[in-house]
């Protein structure tokens, strides 16, 4: 995978436009969840026009960011389950867009945090304010914060900070949970999000299945 330096210039050049419009995906976890992407996820990256993409990790094969990229330039971190990017992508990335500050993690924050997280999953289920103050404490000058790992999408502002999550591109965290991608509308006023859900296809057994 080339190294994400090479985009450095293309981010500069970010930094003080009136607006950027970004892609965000999350926990792709191809090829041990499913056989690939989301047979919608680039047509529909692409109808939005995205300028620049984040994913927030789970990526599990270059092959995704390889497949993002005929869209835009890719912007990634590691999640718990990319072993092959250890040398490649950090935990978290800082950028400037717009003269927003983002910052993009994963959110396990390493092992540690992972197994007590999972442990504290499996007692008490899925509680978002477990997250709030890990991720955006440590970054109190950021207007976004994105991140992954849930599988839960959600959008909210906590304080002055937008807290971003674009849910599982892949894989579904429950049966209400269905696959989905973000979008960041940012410009010099602020930062929007939203939702896109990925529809028409199923997973069976690791395959995407259309349905109707």
């Amino acid at each position: 995978m080339p190294p994400l330096r090479r985009y450095l210039v293309e981010i500069e050049a970010f930094s003080n436009s009136e607006e950027i419009v970004v892609g965000v995906v999350s926990d792709t976890h191809v090829p041990d969840l499913a056989n690939g992407l989301h047979p919608q996820l680039i047509p529909a990256l692409k109808q939005e026009n995205v300028q620049l993409i984040f994913h927030a990790g789970d990526i599990c094969t270059p092959s995704v960011i390889c497949s993002l990229e005929e869209v835009a330039p890719v912007i990634a971190v590691r999640g718990n389950r990319d072993f092959l990017f250890l040398d490649q992508l950090p935990l978290v990335r800082q950028v400037e867009l717009c003269g927003q500050r983002i910052v993009v993690m994963h959110g396990h924050r390493g092992w540690y945090t992972y197994l007590r997280d999972k442990f504290q999953n499996y007692i008490e289920g899925y509680r978002l304010d477990r997250y709030v103050p890990r991720l955006g404490e440590p970054f109190p000058e950021a207007a976004v914060i994105v991140f992954g790992h849930t599988h839960f999408a959600v959008s909210f502002l906590h304080g002055t900070q937008l807290f971003f999550n674009p849910g599982s591109a892949i894989c579904k965290a429950g049966l209400k949970q269905r696959p989905s991608f973000g979008v960041l509308s940012i410009s010099k006023q602020g930062v929007k999000g939203k939702h896109i859900i990925l529809e028409k296809a199923a997973l069976r057994h690791r395959q995407w299945v259309t349905i109707f």
